[in-house]
């Protein structure tokens, strides 16, 4: 660029569009700048019309590099400090210097104006003259410029700017590959803990396709898309966002995921007659205190609902957690997406629909549990999971304060009659006087009301007297029973979803269904003086116990997140493409050669496990004659290796032989060794203590 430029000349050059265009456009490649880092996305608007302005990237620059006219610095007095500079297009009005916005969060919602909206004050605009920044006024609509100022520090990644608060928002990017591989990061001196974290807050912002998160165990993890974008991460960590903090990162840590692949078979142990004994489709738990046995079974879900339940976390979310919840609609929908799915899966699960307990884990993954109990999946006690939005303890615990305040409401009933020495005929059966004065309140209420106020009385104390009496006979149906465990038994389900048997890994697409519930005589729900601690409790570790269990019975299996890889390579190093690609079991999807060019391009799925240092060795194998890229959309694929694989039939023998060691590494077995002694874990293997050579008797002569 020139040294002198015209900045108003060059902001005026687009003409503004006749009408709005909201609608994303696509994402630019990063580029690589030598002094400078990326920065948050942002979206922007102006004051000239309603319609937002859309800003799709940023980028930071060092203070050196900024004009001298005003711009404020991060850090006074340091050149090599950094600021971050929102990269943004208008596309509607002018943007002036001066004016003051609302910046509107991905998360806003029009129905609650005052979430996620924060007033600032555009101080800096940028026209952007490759690595230099050119101070201007205004920016009409259909330019990119840049924002400075104190707009980076209330955006994350994305935002939309505007003049008026209830203007709907744009949004989020969307990116091509998502984070999958993370590393634990951790100050080699602990007073350096506050300065780490303020790095990683910057690493966050700086980079859109960098995820930073505190796990549940207390550490600080930062996952990115791959070992290369990894190693960058870590890189501006160290030398860019924590200068002068020695920073101890842990080796990569690749996710997995475990699923089943048969039904339950469970092979009951032989008479005492030597009768063999039957096989049967599910496992049973008893509590600790041998009163209550629950009987689980496991099915693999079909691929169509685990993936509409993974595409529908969010919606389910807001659901679940009771954000959207002001229609019905959204429940509605979702219900009936899930029912269509259902019966495209067969028949036998189109019926399932009202049996759904709940989604695990955390009530919104790809795991189901089904009510299949007889006597409660069809009672008018049960519900499913979308008749009981903001988790299904809410109608339990309103029933069970609906009888609390029956129950105080006969009593205050009693005292006031005591007090008055009145008899029940003399005054109506509820809190207000026959002159219609309430007791607590001191209101007035007419007839009407005070007649239909009386006739809920009645009823629920009806109600609550035929529940004493019932309980006063010992007897209680067993839907009864089965609804003060409901939410014990969701909770169980939901940690066994958290933590699978294999390595307590997240378990994925499997279907549990809980077939019957046995209560043994005289069993009590509500009786804390157990020795084994409340009823409550032993149902959550019984489900959970039972949730395990099945999945041990049923075919565990490990699946493992792969890349969408393309290998672009001449002919004369095809041959060593297909090695590097074998040695790693990656699998080949389509090959062939672009046409008009001698360039073949291979399409596979690489696991993202044997990615670590695979560009490397392709680059040797091929002289540097092929170049590669990998990219994670969320696939999983299973590995059909079983970990417990062992030789134990005739048949197994016939196929096999008897060297299990001629059948190679058991992959799965490995992996799953691996996670196991990284989370501490017991690892079933035979290590030698101690070993010596043997010694040779024998004389050579």
């Amino acid at each position: 660029p020139s040294s002198n430029p015209n900045p108003s000349s060059s902001s005026s050059s687009t003409p503004a569009p006749p009408t709005p265009m909201p609608m994303p456009m696509p994402m630019p490649m990063p580029m690589p700048m030598p002094a400078s880092t990326p920065s948050p996305s942002q979206h922007a608007n102006s004051t000239n019309a309603p319609p937002p302005e859309y800003a799709r990237a940023a980028a930071g620059t060092e203070s050196s590099l900024l004009p001298s006219s005003g711009t404020p610095s991060t850090s006074s007095g340091s050149e090599d400090s950094e600021e971050f500079i929102a990269f943004a297009r208008v596309f509607c009005g002018t943007l002036r210097r001066g004016q003051k916005l609302y910046i509107l969060g991905p998360r806003y919602n029009p129905q609650f104006p005052k979430q996620y909206v924060h007033e600032v004050e555009v101080d800096h605009l940028f026209l952007l003259m490759g690595r230099s920044l050119e101070p201007i006024n205004e920016v009409p609509a259909g330019n990119v410029f840049g924002v400075g100022g104190g707009v980076g520090e209330v955006v994350l990644k994305t935002a939309t700017l505007c003049s008026a608060p209830l203007s709907g928002t744009f949004k989020g990017m969307r990116f091509v590959s998502a984070p999958i591989v993370r590393v634990a990061v951790e100050p080699h001196n602990p007073a350096d803990l506050p300065l780490l974290v303020k790095g990683l807050k910057l690493l966050n912002q700086a980079d859109p396709s960098v995820e930073v998160l505190v796990s549940d165990s207390g550490e600080h993890v930062v996952i990115a898309s791959g070992e290369l974008h990894l190693e960058r991460c870590m890189t501006d960590l160290k030398e860019v966002y924590c200068k002068g903090v020695e920073i101890l990162v842990s080796p990569p840590i690749i996710p997995f995921r475990e699923t089943v692949s048969r039904e339950v078979q469970v092979q009951q142990p032989p008479s005492a007659d030597g009768v063999a004994g039957e096989k049967r489709n599910y496992v049973e738990q008893r509590t600790p205190n041998k009163a209550i046995t629950l009987r689980m079974k496991v099915l693999p879900l079909p691929d169509n609902i685990a993936l509409f339940l993974e595409k529908n976390a969010e919606m389910m979310k807001s659901i679940v957690t009771g954000t959207d919840t002001a229609s019905q609609e959204p429940i509605t929908s979702l219900r009936a997406r899930l029912h269509e799915e259902l019966k495209a899966a067969g028949p036998s699960w189109a019926q399932e629909i009202d049996n759904i307990w709940g989604l695990g884990p955390r009530r919104i993954g790809p795991n189901v549990l089904l009510n299949h109990v007889p006597g409660y999946h069809d009672s008018p006690l049960w519900h499913s999971v979308f008749e009981r939005p903001g988790l299904g303890a809410r109608k339990v615990a309103s029933r069970k304060s609906a009888s609390a305040t029956v129950a105080a409401r006969k009593q205050a009933m009693q005292h006031f009659l005591d007090e008055q020495n009145a008899t029940p005929n003399d005054t109506a059966d509820s809190f207000h006087r026959l002159d219609g004065t309430d007791l607590e309140t001191g209101s007035v209420t007419t007839d009407a009301e005070s007649e239909r106020a009386s006739e809920t009385d009645s009823r629920d104390m009806s109600e609550h007297d035929a529940a004493d009496e019932s309980a006063a006979d010992g007897v209680r149906r067993k839907d009864e029973v089965i609804l003060d465990l409901d939410n014990s038994i969701v909770n169980g389900f939901q940690l066994a979803c958290i933590a699978g048997p294999l390595c307590e890994e997240q378990v994925n697409g499997v279907c549990f269904i809980l077939e019957d519930i046995i209560f043994k005589d005289g069993t009590k729900t509500d009786s804390g003086d157990d020795s084994h601690g409340p009823i409550s409790g032993q149902i959550i570790s019984t489900t959970k116990n039972a949730c395990r269990n099945a999945v041990q019975s049923g075919g565990p299996r490990l699946v493992e997140a792969v890349y969408d890889c393309e290998v672009q390579v001449n002919a004369e190093a095809l041959g060593n493409v297909y090695a590097v690609l074998g040695k790693r079991r990656a699998r080949i999807l389509r090959e062939g050669m672009k046409e008009g060019t001698p360039i073949f391009s291979i399409q596979a799925h690489l696991p993202v496990v044997e990615s670590f240092g695979f560009n490397t060795s392709l680059l040797k194998k091929t002289s540097g004659a092929a170049n590669t890229q990998l990219l994670f959309n969320g696939r999983w694929v299973q590995i059909d290796q079983d970990p417990y694989f062992e030789l134990q039939t005739e048949e197994d023998l016939e196929e096999h032989g008897t060297n299990l060691a001629a059948l190679g590494n058991n992959v799965a077995r490995m992996y799953m060794d691996k996670v196991r002694r990284r989370k501490g874990l017991f690892v079933d293997e035979k290590i030698v203590e101690h070993a010596e050579k043997q010694r040779n008797l024998s004389k050579k002569k």
